[in-house]
């Protein structure tokens, strides 16, 4: 090996070694966390910080757990919660809104973790519909009154599920999910036009 082969793996070592010493360093700091058999649910439910749900739900990628299981609150005592969800639809309904109105756009990034590491927005739970359709009923629901910033973080997270929807089907759609999407779409359009701020910027095309 000549001198500056071992030179760039020398260099390419010391940035491993220091990676892996940050990493260790980050574990170090994470505040306790308790990882139930539904950690990505916890999570959507948790009020800290971005970065520490996020450094979380790392934590839970690494070890396993399942990104796309859907809730059985028999599994999840002392304080398990009603409901039949896959983590993204979870984050869907608990955004972090502390009134109602105002939603922290940073759960934006959570639901961009979750898709990139393999949650998928079709995925129904019992009766419920996807991910996807429920930005959509959501978006509908938070078109009355002031709800311009909830339609906001619904608006993004539709775009970031669609995507990945049309990604993982090859860009298919099933009949069914179109003629539904359809349905939805059109019946918020016809809404005033201060309840369809969801809307601009999705071409028509689309569909």
């Amino acid at each position: 090996m000549d001198s500056a082969a071992m030179k760039q793996e020398g260099e390419h070592n010391k940035d491993t070694a220091a990676m892996e010493q940050e990493a260790e360093h980050n574990k170090k700091q994470l505040k306790p966390f308790r990882f139930t058999p539904f950690p990505f649910h916890h999570l959507a439910w948790n009020e800290d910080s971005i970065e520490q749900r996020l450094a979380w739900a790392k934590q839970a990628v690494d070890e396993g757990y399942d990104i796309n299981a859907v809730y059985k609150p028999s599994m999840d005592p002392p304080y398990p919660k009603d409901t039949v969800s896959t983590p993204l639809m979870e984050i869907l309904d608990y955004p972090m809104n502390y009134n109602q109105q105002t939603n922290r756009m940073d759960d934006i990034d959570l639901v961009k973790f979750l898709l990139d590491n393999g949650a998928d927005p079709r995925m129904r739970a019992g009766n419920r519909h996807s991910p996807k359709h429920n930005a959509i009923e959501l978006a509908d629901i938070h078109s009355y009154g002031n709800g311009e910033t909830s339609q906001k973080y619904y608006k993004k997270a539709w775009k970031l599920l669609e995507a990945k929807a049309r990604e993982l089907d090859g860009e298919m759609q099933r009949t069914t999910d179109l003629l539904l999407e359809h349905q939805l779409i059109r019946r918020i359009q016809n809404k005033k036009s201060e309840q369809t701020v969801f809307f601009q910027g999705v071409a028509s095309c689309d569909y």
